[in-house]
């Protein structure tokens, strides 16, 4: 077949029809259990929390893919596979991820006026592995000072509830030691909270 595949590219003929197989159609049936590979810092919860199904549960056609969507829509993976072979009277299911980088530094600089302000904020969507996400970052310069840290939870003690902490801390521009340390006395530290239930859609 490869002797093949060679003559026919070399007379400007595709051959990858040729080279590939189909590939299998899903089983499907009861699920005995669920497989999972390639995630060295998602928990497994995340992942088995997010396909919404388990073993015991009924597998079938169109599922794989719907599957693969759900795990795709985390935003925590560049790739998804999803396979099934036989096991015992039914499948197990098979999900192997490719986990992205989800630790970035964002720089940030504002500049109008003459009045400037520089620092870097640091997010991690995936925050020890339960996808969780975490902001904290800090401006500074003639404009004033600001401090700001955020929490994000996705499924509040794996709920369908989500949950939103703010917490942020500004001083003013002082030009004196004295105006400084009055900016100071004055530092407000405003935060907010929320909490709201997710829609039971299968997005």
């Amino acid at each position: 077949m490869r002797t093949l595949s060679v003559l026919l590219l070399a007379v400007g003929v595709p051959a990858l029809g040729l080279a590939q197989d189909p590939r299998p159609e899903p089983l499907t049936g009861r699920i005995e259990h669920i497989e999972l590979q390639g995630n060295t810092r998602t928990q497994d919860s995340v992942i088995v929390r997010a396909l919404r199904m388990a073993p015991g549960d009924s597998l079938t056609t169109g599922d794989v893919a719907e599957l693969k969507r759900r795990l795709l829509n985390l935003k925590l993976f560049t790739s998804v596979e999803v396979s099934t072979r036989a096991e015992g009277t039914g499948v197990a299911l098979q999900v192997a991820v490719e986990e992205r980088w989800t630790l970035l530094p964002i720089p940030v600089f504002t500049s109008s006026n003459g009045q400037w302000q520089a620092g870097v904020f640091a997010v991690e969507t995936n925050l020890l592995g339960l996808n969780k996400t975490v902001v904290f970052g800090g401006l500074g310069g003639n404009r004033g000072a600001t401090l700001f840290t955020m929490y994000k939870d996705a499924s509040i003690l794996d709920s369908r509830w989500t949950g939103l902490v703010t917490l942020q801390a500004s001083r003013p521009p002082g030009p004196t030691a004295s105006g400084a340390s009055r900016a100071s006395s004055s530092m407000g530290t405003p935060t907010a909270a929320s909490i709201s239930r997710a829609r039971s859609a299968s997005s």
